[in-house]
Parts: structure tokens; C-alpha cells; sequence
């Protein structure tokens, strides 16, 4: 496992997540997201905002305002051209905790770790790991990474996704 990357186990099921839906994180022309829906979950959305970087979010509506709860940013690394990715937590938020926090900063080639917050770097990293879990007990998608026909899926540029 790369060093404050998710569980190999987390990473597959989140990147199963993406792929069952063909949400495509190895090209990148402009932002884009997923949006699914399902029967008493909030909405989950996936953004893709750089060539890198995607983000995870369960979203829900209070007092009129759209609260991410959580929504993690993951650097999408891959080690020379490998096709196996690990995600790396760069950004959390919990906005009904009133938590926002930036836990690493990327390379100027943004594809990269260049510093991290470690103690806040272990404890995300746990949470996902056990996020990831629920996200597939959830059904979100079914086994092998395929679609669940009873999630609704929406897909187009970020400034649209909400």
C-alpha cells in the first residue's frame, strides 16, 4: 500500500464505484461529475475537477443550503504509467461539524504529495476506509462494478451538479 493512501481494499471499491458507471478518471477534458440517487440515501457525486484529482461527497439539504456531509478530495495516483490507482486524501469536508480542512498540498504539477498534515492524514484515511465499506454495502453499485439499475444517475459538467 502507498504510504496515506486508502486500503487497497477502499480504493477498489471506490474506483469500482466510478467504473460501473464509466466515469472516466484517465482522461481529463474539463470538469465533470456523477450524481447518483437511490431510495432514502442523500445523493452521492463524484467530481473530476483535474487531471488528478476527484472528489467524493454525500450531499443533503439544510435550511435551504446544500451541505456536503462528508465530501473528501483524493489525489488519483498512479506510480509510472501503472494503471492500478491509489487515492491519496487531500481535502475533507463536514459541513454539519463545521469542518472544512486541507490536509495535503500537490506538486506544482499537481500529481503529487509535496506535504501533508499527518495526524489529520491518518485519521481521514481511516474514515474512508470504513466510508468505502458502507458506500458498498449501500448498493451503489452491484458486484464487479456494475451499474444497480436502481440508482438514477446524472452526469455532466461540475457547475451543473447540484
Amino acid at each position: 500500500m502507498l504510504l496515506n493512501s486508502l486500503s487497497a481494499e477502499a480504493s477498489s471499491i471506490l474506483l469500482q464505484l466510478v467504473q460501473a458507471y464509466n466515469f472516466d478518471l484517465f482522461s481529463f477534458d474539463s470538469s465533470t461529475f456523477l450524481r447518483l440517487e437511490q431510495k432514502n440515501y442523500n445523493p452521492l457525486i463524484i467530481k473530476h475537477t483535474e487531471p488528478h484529482v476527484m472528489s467524493v461527497g454525500s450531499y443533503h439539504v439544510e435550511h435551504l443550503s446544500l451541505i456536503a456531509d462528508p465530501e473528501v478530495t483524493f489525489l488519483i495516483y498512479s506510480s509510472a504509467g501503472d494503471r492500478k490507482l491509489s487515492l491519496i486524501p487531500i481535502a475533507y469536508r463536514f459541513e454539519t461539524m463545521g469542518i472544512v480542512q486541507q490536509i495535503a498540498e500537490l506538486n506544482n504539477e499537481r500529481n503529487n504529495i509535496c506535504s501533508n498534515e499527518q495526524q489529520s492524514m491518518v485519521h481521514i484515511i481511516d474514515f474512508c476506509n470504513q466510508w468505502a465499506l458502507d458506500i458498498q454495502c449501500s448498493s451503489w453499485f452491484l458486484t464487479h462494478a456494475q451499474p444497480n439499475p436502481q440508482v438514477s444517475v446524472t452526469c455532466g459538467l461540475v457547475q451543473n451538479c447540484y
